[in-house]
């Protein structure tokens, strides 16, 4: 199959990434890259040279991975939730039971093995299965529920499972004859476990739960290959609390959010333990009360990922699917802009890419808690093709031999092999009836759809809020204003707030913080806005008073710094008709915030706090479908797609507060601009002070959007360090006056 010359392989990916590291003259080898992209899940180079650095006193690094793969369907969205809520009431009123391991999913294969050299190989193949078959999955996937005795699940219908199984009978043969590779797909009906190897006492305790489970909220799937270190299987894991500075050599740095292997070699000292940094490979003591215990899953590696369904709420249903056909065409107009920018432009934070939330207060036996995992932009690796010339590099011929034998086999018991559909005896059909039943069930359902689009096309353009002939439209970003953890420090909370209460220390904290309801540890990464910053943002509003510029609209990130500042622009504009819409959409890049949605305030906890939000408000996008791995693109494409879904309505000066790479990501795709790759986008957004504005204007006549200057002049002042007055009574060297001979 030939690649399309817009479509980026993981093969190709992982070439242009180990030729760019040895452009750079790094002195790792092509194993050691190899190595690195599996490890962070095939991502951005930067990662995966970050990931190198960090490991480059690793022993094991010129050793092959010993890792073993597992394809999964994964929800995402509100059935997540629906199915998350489940999980917390069983496990709150019947105790723990198997089910609690893993987070929800679908198992679609068992474990295999696979090589750091052949698996962009994999990765390719896989995403070519799935794109092969598009054309014959359901509209939608349809569930039912279903108890046995010990055991409680979510099962997948008949067609569905069709589709799934062709996808996964695809991959297994190809994965086998192209590479050796043996993949065991599932045997069992698709389902998602709920609960077993519980009390059967509490079975009607559980069934009764279960049914409340709305099969029917709005759900999009997403198909995800996870990988895991098998020689950490059975080993205990530990996530870091509290920093930690090594004091003897012996000793091991400890990070906030990293992981330890922990070593089963017994030490001299109960309170400390031996154990590896997972995330640099350092082998060391540390004190066990700085780290808690928590699940192996949370270091898998989430190597791929694609959704293959989109989600069907019935308000937003229809336009994020038009959001993220939007979102597939500007993509596809970027890369023919830069054929040469093969990396897509992506980025990650600083670290391993694994699956862990940092909480560091979570109760560690609620392993299941679920990671969310959804993404609202294309991956732009969904397709690639093998090619045959490399592939037999990576076989030998006595290997290639002994496996042409296996492959025969694995065909012939495949095919001797019953459906699943042929498990019931109630639906078991003629073979080539049941595939000409399906395809011309199939055909229909084309047709439907593409009637429902032309429909729905007329129905949204008629729907279009019609302007007055002339009309200026304008869109106003605003940084939020200066932040007090980046004033006194990450940790300001735990300094000044303790069990008396919260102790304002310097006049630059502000007079007064809203009570979070997990405590102070929710101020981390979702601090407020100084006293400074709040007449920052006043002295904004007054400004935009003064120019007599006015607004029909406010959207704000639901970060409290930003909320902040758009209510104290807001007070600064003396208009206390508008309220602010809170919109996840407009959160700030998740690679920033060490890939962990911070615990923001609902809107009710800001409304009852004083501030004038619109409790009505309906968010064009969820916290439940952030991608806590997010692309540059990604991010440009989420706050865009929510961008364009503004103006379709929107009339006159439109208000939006975010952070200080919503003025770019915001305004760079809507005046026609390409996203920028990560290095320019660092570059960019480290000149964007705090309160800094930009404004994007419509002509009228063109209806093209293009940057224009603001009404108001930009806000600049000094900084102040925190003065400690005693230093007057020290002289220049020695101690102070009077206190010395």
């Amino acid at each position: 199959m030939a690649s399309s010359p817009h479509t980026t392989s993981y093969v190709s990916y992982q070439q242009h990434v180990i030729q760019s590291l040895h452009n750079k003259e790094t002195h790792f080898t092509k194993h050691n890259i190899e190595k690195a992209l599996g490890n962070v899940g095939h991502k951005d180079i930067e990662v995966a040279e970050k990931w190198l650095q960090s490991h480059r006193l690793d022993t094991t690094l010129d050793t092959e991975s010993e890792r073993e793969f597992i394809l999964f369907l994964c929800p995402t969205g509100p059935f997540l939730s629906e199915v998350s809520k489940f999980y917390e009431e069983s496990y709150s009123r019947c105790g723990s039971n198997s089910a609690h391991n893993l987070f929800p999913h679908v198992t679609l294969s068992s474990f295999f093995k696979v090589s750091d050299s052949a698996l962009p190989y994999v990765l390719d193949i896989l995403a070519n299965c799935i794109e092969n078959t598009t054309a014959q999955k359901p509209d939608r996937i349809r569930l039912s529920l279903q108890s046995c005795e010990g055991f409680i699940g979510i099962f997948l219908s008949e067609e569905s499972s069709i589709w799934l199984q062709e996808i996964l009978d695809e991959f297994v043969r190809r994965t086998d004859a192209d590479l050796g590779v043996r993949v065991k797909p599932q045997t069992t009906q698709f389902h998602l476990t709920l609960a077993y190897n519980f009390d059967l006492s509490k079975t009607d305790d559980l069934s009764s739960l279960a049914k409340n489970i709305k099969l029917d909220a709005p759900v999009r799937w997403e198909l995800n290959l996870y990988s895991r270190n098998i020689k950490f299987n059975g080993k205990q894991f530990q996530v870091v609390l509290h920093n930690y500075k090594a004091k003897k050599f012996d000793e091991l740095d400890l990070i906030q959010h990293h992981y330890v292997i922990m070593d089963s070699e017994s030490t001299n000292h109960k309170s400390w333990k031996k154990g590896r940094d997972f995330d640099t490979g350092k082998i060391g003591l540390f004190p066990e009360n700085f780290t808690k215990k928590t699940a192996e899953w949370r270091l898998w590696t989430k190597n791929f990922s694609i959704p293959i369904t989109h989600s069907k709420d019935r308000r937003h249903g229809n336009d994020n699917e038009k959001q993220n056909n939007k979102a597939r065409r500007s993509h596809s107009m970027n890369l023919k802009r830069d054929k040469k920018d093969t990396n897509r432009a992506s980025a990650r934070s600083t670290g391993h890419r694994t699956l862990e939330r940092s909480d560091s207060t979570r109760n560690q036996t609620q392993t299941w808690e679920p990671v969310v995992l959804a993404s609202t932009a294309i991956n732009p690796n969904v397709a690639g093709f093998v090619r045959q010339r490399s592939l037999d590099s990576l076989k030998s011929g006595n290997a290639a031999h002994e496996h042409k034998e296996k492959s025969t086999e694995l065909i012939a018991s495949h095919a001797a092999s019953p459906s699943r559909s042929e498990m019931k005896e109630a639906h078991v059909v003629d073979t080539s009836t049941r595939n000409r039943r399906d395809s011309d069930k199939r055909a229909s359902k084309r047709n439907e759809r593409e009637n429902t689009a032309r429909l729905l096309k007329h129905v949204s353009n008629s729907a279009t809020v019609q302007r007055p002939v002339g009309e200026i439209r304008r869109l106003f970003f605003i940084r939020h204003a200066e932040r007090v953890d980046l004033t006194f420090g990450h940790d300001w909370f735990q300094v000044y707030i303790d069990d008396k209460g919260y102790h304002r220390r310097n006049l630059n904290l502000p007079r007064r913080i809203p009570t979070r309801r997990g405590g102070p540890k929710d101020f981390f990464m979702d601090g407020p806005i100084s006293e400074i910053g709040t007449f920052q943002a006043k002295l904004i509003g007054e400004a935009l008073r003064a120019k007599g510029v006015t607004f029909t609209q406010v959207f704000c990130s639901p970060s409290l710094r930003c909320i902040q500042t758009a209510s104290s622009v807001l007070e600064g504009l003396m208009d206390t008709r508008l309220k602010i819409k809170v919109e996840p959409a407009l959160f700030e890049w998740m690679a920033w915030c060490r890939n962990t949605l911070p615990k923001f305030m609902t809107v009710e906890e800001l409304a009852d706090y004083g501030f004038n939000v619109d409790r009505t408000y309906h968010q064009f996008y969820s916290l439940a479908q952030f991608n806590l791995y997010e692309k540059t693109d990604e991010y440009y494409y989420r706050t865009h797609s929510f961008v364009e879904n503004v103006l379709r309505t929107a009339t006159g000066n439109v208000l939006m507060f975010g952070h200080s790479a919503t003025l770019d990501v915001g305004t760079r795709q809507l005046t026609g601009s390409p996203i920028r790759k990560t290095d320019d986008l660092v570059r960019v957004v480290q000149k964007v002070p705090f309160c800094g504005v930009c404004v994007a204007e419509e002509s009228p006549q063109t209806h093209k959007w293009h940057l224009a200057q603001p009404p108001i002049p930009s806000l600049a002042h000094g900084q102040n360090s925190t003065f400690d007055w005693r230093i007057l009574e020290t002289t220049v060297n020695g101690p102070p006056y009077g206190k010395g001979k």
